[in-house]
């Protein structure tokens, strides 16, 4: 896989949870692949057991590459040209030099691991494949091509002595610590091996075995526990073969497709792989028992497995990169990432757990934010989750702790992440919305503001003339005419924030002239001179005596109708006066919509008899009805006097109405009054009308003049005597 191996290695690690212990194999900023590991050996791959280092060669043509013992990641600056095709390595006698074999130049070189450089080059006679360093002066070099092994003068490179293992196959060595012992094996089908004596330049075969059924190129040896293990098909596994006889003594199974071997003899674990496709996994056994220590599926083929007992990890290559696992407990950073910025709220904070191996029993576990402690629990043995939204943590930088705790230790992670999803988004509604005027009640509603992370906990209104409020919902009464800026501020739970804005124009309510007219059923009432007035007007299967017709807004327009009602029971009782206000707000409700009353009815006195005021809204279509409700006992009548208005707008038409109704008057003549005549209006009109001159109601400007009743005889009236149109 190329381009950046960091990228590379981080969807393996987003992938599987259970690989939490391991990092990145290659480090930010290079260009180089992570580099898979199929077809070479444990000759060409050696972990450093006094540095965190593991050594490599075979990647390319010429290089010695030094890695990460805890990473897998090749230190690119560090890389060394040792010369053509170098096949195998090997440490010196105080562990400070590597012998390379360089089959290519027919050499092995010395490299002082320390200063990075090749101090000394030993030419030899032939293609060296497998160098190990023997007694004092002596390297022990089998041939690349061939099947020779030879004892070779490490000062000179001189061939001291020959012998063939096994013709014609090449062999591999291994040499005991002491350099006395040499055990070679064959790179072939199977591994067919001897073990001599060189305490002399003449080997003496002590033991050895007709082959196992193994991969010649993973095999390691430990020779403190004179133990060999070869990866093997048949059985499927690890066999674990004595250096004394050579013989298979034990066998740690594995499933289908062994491909790999390492060893931690001083953990006393033996590790192994499978590559079977998404069956695939590491293996790890005890040696003391030869109990499974602890499997964990990989979901890909893996292609070889090295263990540094320096830093206790084992690393497992495949052909997309390499994954660490270490053998103690340890917890990494999940979510959010290290270094990143979170864009979405995250609600939970996580960190993979993994749990060593073998796998040990979590006492203990903590996640922390900015040093609050937060609600945790771990899902699946290996996902250690806190609870970050309750209550919230705010947006910002997070100092996130992670930490776990067992019966013998504990260890933790540490990790800075800057958390900014998308603020909210501020949005408002308001009705009424045009006009606006000077006195009146204004809403606002910023229940359309939302927020993508977290919950709005606060909404600030600011009105642009010096008030404030607080609320999704609020109202506002504006004193003076002008433009007002409507600022609305929210504010989320995770800290976020967001602002609208609005301008607003408030004017002043225009004058409204009030002027008398004059009806025949008996009455006269002032209405707005501006407004459309028409008489006897059919409502349903009734007739109304007036109606004015003004301004529309949202819902329709604004009227004011006079109903006069003939009962000859009619009586000015509180009785009476409350089964005619029943009466009214059934009619209301026939109407449609939803009525509510919102203001019951109060007592009043209109044009010198009892009246009723209340005020009703149908909420459903925004509707306000304000009515005045007049009974007269001695005239066997009562009015109905009802304003039907935007409900948005009652409040600025509240004065019109009051003003309305107190200058409206009963003008039918007592029963047994004498009338006469002037024209075509009774006397007792005129007089009436002649005793008002004009002023001003409640700040609005009338005056009066008197509506002619229209001329004609025998016109349709109602069974109550109203005159039909």
């Amino acid at each position: 896989m190329g381009g950046d191996p960091t990228h590379t290695l981080l969807l393996i690690m987003i992938g599987v949870v259970l690989l939490s212990a391991g990092v990145p194999a290659s480090s930010a900023g290079t260009d180089h692949p992570t580099p898979a590991l199929a077809g070479q050996g444990t000759h060409e791959v050696v972990p450093d057991p006094r540095r965190p280092l593991i050594y490599q060669v075979g990647l390319d043509s010429e290089h010695l590459f030094f890695l990460n013992a805890s990473t897998g990641e090749i230190r690119w600056n560090e890389t060394l040209s040792v010369g053509p095709s170098p096949t195998s390595i090997d440490f010196s006698a105080d562990g400070n030099f590597l012998y390379i074999a360089v089959s290519g130049a027919n050499e092995t070189v010395l490299v002082d691991i320390d200063a990075r450089t090749v101090v000394r080059t030993i030419p030899l006679s032939f293609s060296p494949l497998s160098v190990r360093h023997g007694r004092p002066d002596r390297l022990y070099v089998s041939g690349k091509g061939d099947s020779f092994v030879h004892i070779v003068n490490e000062t000179t490179g001189a061939v001291i002595t020959s012998f063939e293992p096994y013709a014609p196959f090449e062999v591999f060595l291994d040499a005991s610590p002491n350099g006395t012992e040499l055990l070679a094996h064959t790179h072939s089908g199977g591994v067919t091996s001897f073990r001599y004596s060189v305490t002399t330049d003449t080997p003496v075969l002590l033991a050895s075995n007709n082959g196992v059924e193994g991969d010649s190129e993973r095999v390691v040896v430990d020779w403190s526990e004179r133990m060999m293990y070869v990866s093997g098909l048949d059985p499927y596994g690890i066999k674990r073969l004595s250096l004394d006889t050579l013989a298979v003594v034990q066998y740690y199974r594995t499933d289908a497709g062994a491909t790999g071997v390492a060893l931690l003899p001083e953990r006393h674990l033996v590790f192994g792989l499978n590559a079977w496709g998404y069956e695939s996994g590491l293996w790890a056994f005890n040696l003391s028992n030869g109990s499974m220590a602890r499997q964990v599926h990989l979901g890909e083929e893996p292609s070889f497995v090295v263990a540094s007992p320096f830093t206790e990890t084992v690393l497992v290559w495949s052909p997309y990169g390499v994954r660490a696992f270490s053998i103690a407990p340890r917890i990494s950073p999940r979510n959010p990432a290290p270094d990143t910025t979170a864009i979405e709220y995250p609600y939970y904070v996580s960190a993979s757990v993994w749990t060593g191996i073998p796998i040990v029993t979590i006492d203990r576990a903590e996640i922390q934010v900015n040093g609050r402690q937060l609600q945790t629990s771990i899902s699946g043995s290996d996902i250690l989750s806190g609870l970050s939204y309750d209550p919230p943590v705010p947006v910002g930088t997070w100092h996130i702790t992670a930490e776990v705790a067992w019966d013998s230790g504990s260890t933790a992670a540490t990790w800075t992440a800057i958390v900014a999803p998308p603020p909210p988004t501020a949005g408002y509604d308001m009705h009424p919305r045009d006009p606006l005027f000077v006195g009146q009640t204004i809403h606002f509603d910023a229940r359309y503001s939302y927020a993508y992370q977290g919950t709005i906990t606060a909404y600030e209104w600011n009105f642009g003339d010096g008030s404030t409020a607080t609320g999704a919902q609020v109202d506002v009464v504006y004193d003076q005419a002008g433009d007002y800026d409507v600022t609305l501020t929210v504010r989320t739970d995770i800290g976020d924030s967001n602002t609208a804005s609005a301008r607003i124009v408030v004017v002043v309510f225009p004058n409204v002239t009030l002027i008398p007219y004059t009806h025949p059923a008996g009455f006269r009432v002032l209405g707005p001179s501006s407004w459309n007035v028409s008489d006897n007007v059919p409502v349903g299967s009734s007739v109304v005596e007036i109606v004015f017709r003004g301004p529309s807004y949202q819902t329709g327009s604004t009227t004011v109708s006079i109903d006069a009602r003939r009962d000859a029971a009619a009586n000015e009782s509180a009785a009476y006066l409350a089964g005619r206000v029943d009466l009214y707000v059934s009619e209301l409700r026939q109407r449609g919509g939803i009525l509510v009353v919102t203001e019951p009815a109060t007592p009043r006195t209109i044009a010198g008899h009892e009246g009723r005021v209340f005020v009703a809204h149908d909420t459903y279509r925004g509707i306000a009805y304000e009515v005045a409700l007049v009974v007269s006992a001695t005239h066997e009548r009562w009015w109905a006097i009802l304003l039907t208005v935007d409900s948005d707008y009652l409040s600025v038409y509240d004065t019109m109405f009051d003003a309305m109704v107190d200058g409206f008057e009963i003008t039918l003549a007592s029963p047994g009054s004498p009338t006469f005549s002037l024209g075509s209006v009774p006397v007792i009109l005129v007089a009436s009308v002649a005793a008002v001159t004009g002023g001003t109601i409640g700040g609005i400007w009338w005056a009066l003049r008197v509506r002619q009743k229209r001329r004609g005889t025998a016109e349709p009236r109602d069974s109550e005597g109203k005159r039909l149109p």
